[in-house]
């Protein structure tokens, strides 16, 4: 995260996430040859705003100056 990034209140930010299309089990509890989890890096740039009740999902680039309301 650069400097001066304002997120509000209920934003979640997600480095991981599971596959929720049917074809996979949902849970830390199951092996993973079970699971299909979707991971990686969340880069937030200077000078944006996240609004209050967003979700950030893994592999984005938040850019410079972006407001997501």
């Amino acid at each position: 995260m650069k400097g001066y990034c304002g997120i509000s209140p209920r934003t979640v930010i997600l480095r991981a996430t599971d596959d929720y299309d049917g074809d996979w089990l949902i849970g830390p509890h199951y092996p993973k040859e079970l699971t299909n989890v979707t991971g990686g890096a969340v880069v937030l740039k200077e000078f944006l705003q996240i609004g209050t009740d967003n979700v950030v999902f893994p592999n984005i680039t938040v850019g410079t100056g972006v407001v997501k309301g």
